[in-house]
């Protein structure tokens, strides 16, 4: 459900019938979907927080879903999605997220469509 609605939310047809306005121009997408495709980014990255490693399992299906789809726009490459490690100002390690929004409609598009065809 989760990667339909990423798929989905870059028709602007789509947007329209939920009360958001249709981007303008090639290539652009509304703050609306920007915003869906990073949270989902990040609802991966904390998705560990579901996974125990003494049993290898996930407590919560939902959770290992959005870690799938997380792997899947870090895999795809090009700096669509990328981590990186860094330290907070208390002095522990922390990491940041970061997505191109100009990949999102090329890159992001198709490495979540070619996911959905697999599924």
């Amino acid at each position: 459900a989760e990667c339909a609605g990423l798929y989905l939310c870059l028709e602007p047809e789509v947007l329209v019938n939920f009360g958001h306005a249709a981007p303008q121009g090639e290539g652009v997408i509304s703050d609306v979907t920007y915003i869906n495709w990073l949270h989902m980014a990040r609802a991966g990255l904390m998705a560990l927080e579901f996974f125990t490693p003494e049993t290898c399992a996930w407590r919560q299906a939902h959770m290992n879903a959005r870690y799938v789809i997380l792997r899947v726009l870090l895999e795809v490459g090009q700096g669509l999605v990328e981590l990186r490690q860094n330290q907070g100002d208390d002095g522990k390690p922390d990491i940041e997220l970061s997505m191109k929004r100009d990949l999102i409609t090329t890159v992001g598009k198709k490495a979540i469509g070619d996911f959905l065809v697999k599924l």
